[in-house]
Order: structure tokens, then sequence, then C-alpha cells
């Protein structure tokens, strides 16, 4: 908990003007189909008032439409902007201390409309969706708390606990796996657990060979694949039938987001707290 507190207090001094550029709509942040193809769409935004904009560009890098927006503090280089079915989804963590929302932002692409789903948790950390369901985590007080949203009725579902400290998540094949950090006597480890997308029952849980902030998932019908975020120069592999884990070594540290690129997969090496690296697997 010390260590994310650091880290998020880090985050919120590093977001006092964030420019998030979204990649729309090849990146490996983007879910289904959508329009605006070859477009580029950059989010401004501020950690010190209630205002951003979301800016489109062509592949000319001209722009094309502009939408303000009065929410501030929206996405990070952490939790990047999410593209599904051509709408974008958000954190909007507004103005710390001032104004701190407890939402997920839907932006249409089509009609540039907003619509929240108010999840109800302060300090949302993560997020990730399926065409039924918002999940995200937060923690407060030593409790962490899984959500899950439904779209449809805007009824909430809940997972607590005090073993783990839940934070990364990803929607993959009807579950949510959700990286965590558990300090132990023996030592500080980090686990990959599998939830059941229904009931929000745990199913299993595995520790994995790297610790800190493994924050980025990719996944497609074969495979599940997680950086390790950190020093480590480690990339785990999850078989999409098996659940067999297994980890691919990589030259560089700090691998972050995950691209998928004809018959391969890129990776980007950064170290997000202090925005320093340019290397790419």
């Amino acid at each position: 908990m010390k260590n994310k507190e650091c880290r998020i207090k880090k985050k919120i001094s590093f977001l006092a003007v964030l420019i998030l550029c979204i990649l729309c709509f090849s990146n490996c942040m983007s879910k289904g189909k959508t329009g605006f193809k070859n477009k580029i769409a950059v989010v401004v935004t501020s950690g010190n008032k209630d205002k951003s904009e979301i800016v489109f560009y062509d592949n000319k890098l001209k722009e094309i439409f502009r939408r303000n927006i009065s929410f501030g503090n929206i996405a990070s280089s952490f939790d990047p902007p999410v593209n599904y079915n051509q709408k974008i989804y958000m954190i909007p963590r507004g103005v710390p201390f001032q104004n701190e929302r407890e939402e997920v932002m839907e932006y249409d692409l089509k009609s540039h409309n907003i619509h929240s789903y108010e999840i109800g948790k302060p300090g949302l950390f993560a997020f990730d969706l399926t065409s039924k369901y918002l999940f995200t985590t937060n923690t407060l007080n030593g409790i962490s708390t899984l959500s899950r949203f439904e779209k449809s009725s805007e009824e909430i579902k809940r997972y607590n606990t005090k073993s783990f400290s839940l934070n990364f998540i990803h929607c993959y094949k009807d579950a949510v796996f959700a990286t965590a950090n558990r300090d132990t006597k023996e030592g500080a480890f980090t686990y990959l657990l599998k939830f059941s997308g229904e009931t929000l029952k745990i199913e299993w849980k595995k520790k994995i060979p790297f610790y800190g902030d493994p924050c980025f998932f990719y996944s497609d019908n074969k495979n599940l694949y997680l950086s390790s975020g950190g020093e480590e120069k480690k990339l785990l592999k999850m078989n999409g039938k098996t659940e067999q884990l297994s980890i691919l070594n990589l030259k560089s540290s700090y691998p972050q987001q995950i691209v998928p690129y004809k018959k391969s997969l890129m990776i980007t090496h950064c170290d997000l707290t202090q925005g320093e690296g340019k290397d790419i697997t």
C-alpha cells in the first residue's frame, strides 16, 4: 500500500498537465470494431482544474474536431483510454481534494455525447469492460474492491478483500484477470487472480515471478500476456486453453504496452513514473 500511495502521489504531480495520445483505433487498448479509421485523438487534461478536451486529427495531423469536457485529470499513462465499439472509455478522476469523481466516462465517437457510469467508489484505480459490464478496482482504508457495473440495469456487484491489493484488470473469455500485491512475513509477492465475470468469485490465484506494478495486458484467441512494468525484463504469457503460465525474457526493462503488429507483438519500454524510456521490443 505504501508503494502504491507513493506512486499515486508522484502520478498526481506528474499530471499537472498531461497530454494523452489515443492511437485510435488500431492500438492495444482497442476492442471491437470502430469507425474513424486511421484517425488520432489526443486527450488534453489538467490535474488542477476541471477542464479537458479531446482533439481529433486525420492521418496528416490536420485537426478535424475538438470537444471540450468539464472533467479534470482524465486517464493517465497508467490507465490509457479504452476504445470499444465506437466509444472511448476513461476514468475522470477530477481535481484531487476538490472535486474527486467516482465514475467511468463513456465518449461516443458518433454523436460526441458523454455518459457517466457512477461506480460509487472513490479513487478508481483501473478498469476494463465487456459489452455487458464495466469492471473497476480501487483500494480504500486497507480494503480492495473489484466492482462490476451492469450497463443495462445499472446494478453494481462488488468483491471486497483485505488479503490482496487489487491493481490492474483485464476481461478475457468470460473471466476477469487481476494483478494483486500481497505482503507476507516471507516477503512481498504479486499474483495473477482469475475471477468469474458473473459471480466475482476467485477461481484461482497464481504467484508470478515479478513484484511491483505489472499493468498492461493483451490477449488474443490463443494467449493472454502481461508485461512486468518494472525493472524485470519479463513478459508473462498464459495459454488460453490450459491457463498454464510461462515467462518470455526481454532485452530491456520496464516493458509496458503490448501492441499486435502482423504476426508479432510490439512492446514499449518506459518508466511511467519518471516518464523515461524509448525502447521498443
